[in-house]
């Protein structure tokens, strides 16, 4: 079968990226001729900071001098993860408005919307209706497979907008516990499935990660906001644990060993497997430390995206994993029982991928007969 996948593919970010790449290959390894819409709307591009002529002011040339620094990073990383997409993601022709798909729609017999917060309506990604399928023949199968609200609700000028565009699926799934409530309040019945990453195991990303080839016991942090209560309670557990501190967070951070603020995804996932611990305020380096069982602990972020990581620690009794810079030195070196995870997070593995071959099995079945 021939499927397109739309998602936040030129996100430049890890979590985007790898979780692009592993719904496609996890399709392909069930026989199908897989391709990820290269769907790259404005508010998706990436855009080189702006630079002006500072005069005398002495303050704004130190500015421009920091900037520029951080533009250097932002620029490589974002070459790295755009060399992962080349290498990795069957990709589409481009495509730059949701008119531009809906003129020319690649050809497919089924279209998959997800996952990553392609639905978020706080950001323009939930408001765009490409990222709800609007663009697929109303003959083929539409599907969505894990995407993400991020919010625990949907604000009430956008419930009419998301009601009028679910309606179009032939069938939903979706990543959070919560985004279950929000589908079913707006009369839709979902079914709930694992971030794609979750869909290849350890052996599977062992095959493309790679590792920068230091030999140190360390901690990883990934870090979105230069959290303040991150930094403490990560000297905190690298004193505990007798461990070096290396950061893949998309800055520079003073108080880490190594820094690979611009590192290619592959280096990423190998980070994390060879990490000791993961401290971070991101989904999918929780995602990541679960599948090569890694202690991790994650920090709550200041701009209000924990839905997500609230979901899935509290799916695997794993709430003790969100701390603080209260949290006793106890915490911080408790080891997680895998063995109570394990059977849990393959029990749902399993049935997402049942749902999905599930829903894909129907539409070949229909279009033998």
């Amino acid at each position: 079968m021939k499927i397109c996948t739309i998602t936040c593919n030129n996100a430049d970010n890890y979590g985007a990226r790898l979780q692009a790449y592993a719904l496609q290959r996890y399709l392909q390894s069930q026989g199908h001729d897989v391709r990820v819409i290269d769907y790259r709307a404005p508010y998706n591009m990436w855009v080189p900071r702006v630079w002006y002529n500072a005069g005398k002011n002495l303050k704004e040339w130190a500015k421009l001098i920091l900037r520029y620094r951080q533009h250097c990073i932002d620029a490589r990383k974002h070459k790295a993860l755009d060399g992962f997409s080349a290498r990795h993601l069957n990709l589409t022709r481009l495509y730059l408005t949701e008119e531009q798909l809906a003129a020319d729609p690649p050809e497919a017999d089924a279209y998959i919307a997800g996952s990553d917060q392609i639905w978020n309506t706080d950001f323009p990604n939930g408001l765009d209706k490409a990222n709800y399928l609007s663009f697929a023949p109303p003959d083929k199968l539409r599907i969505s497979y894990a995407p993400s609200f991020a919010i625990d609700a949907i604000p009430a000028q956008c419930r009419d907008f998301v009601r009028t565009q679910l309606a179009r699926f032939d069938a939903l799934s979706v990543r959070e516990t919560s985004a279950l409530g929000i589908v079913s309040g707006l009369g839709f019945e979902a079914a709930q499935v694992c971030d794609p990453a979750f869909l290849l195991d350890g052996a599977q990303w062992d095959s493309i990660a790679t590792s920068p080839g230091d030999k140190d016991r360390y901690l990883l942090i990934y870090d979105f906001e230069k959290s303040a209560g991150l930094r403490s309670v990560a000297r905190r557990i690298a004193r505990l644990r007798g461990l070096k501190i290396y950061s893949v967070s998309p800055y520079h951070i003073g108080y880490a060993h190594r820094n690979y603020p611009d590192t290619s995804a592959e280096n990423f996932v190998g980070l994390v497997r060879d990490a000791d611990c993961v401290l971070s305020n991101s989904l999918h380096g929780s995602i990541f430390s679960m599948i090569y069982r890694r202690d991790f602990y994650v920090v709550r972020r200041n701009d209000g995206l924990n839905t997500r990581m609230a979901d899935l620690l509290g799916r695997y009794d794993l709430g003790c994993r969100l701390i603080g810079e209260n949290s006793a030195d106890s915490e911080l070196t408790a080891a997680i029982d895998y063995g109570r995870v394990v059977p849990k997070l393959d029990s749902d593995i399993q049935q997402s991928k049942s749902w999905l071959n599930r829903q894909l099995g129907r539409r070949e079945q229909s279009t033998r007969q």
